[in-house]
């Protein structure tokens, strides 16, 4: 779920995510998440183990779109650069930009 502009709500069966994203400057956006599990997944013998691997699996995603997403920075900067067209299946990236272009 997407509470627009910058909240975005993961369900899952055993947990509940919630990432924050906070565009400081043009620049810099500070990322925030928070999981909740419940008091039955928490006390599940294998729990930690559990949540390690759930987190290990994430930080590899998220450490290539960091490098993603500072390349893209870089090649923004370009005068060369042109925006492109995003897909039909990307209007919030495109109202997300609309509302930053505004406030930024």
């Amino acid at each position: 779920m997407l509470i627009y502009p910058t909240c975005l709500i993961g369900l899952n069966p055993d947990h509940l995510s919630i990432s924050t994203l906070l565009p400081e400057d043009r620049h810099m956006t500070r990322w925030h998440r928070l999981v909740l599990v419940s008091k039955a997944s928490a006390a599940q013998p294998d729990f930690a183990a559990t949540a390690a691997e759930m987190k290990n699996g994430r930080l590899g995603i998220i450490d290539e779109d960091l490098g993603i997403n500072a390349a893209q920075k870089i090649g923004s900067r370009s005068r060369m650069a042109r925006p492109g067209r995003l897909g039909h299946l990307e209007t919030t990236v495109w109202h997300l930009a609309n509302y930053l272009r505004r406030r930024l």
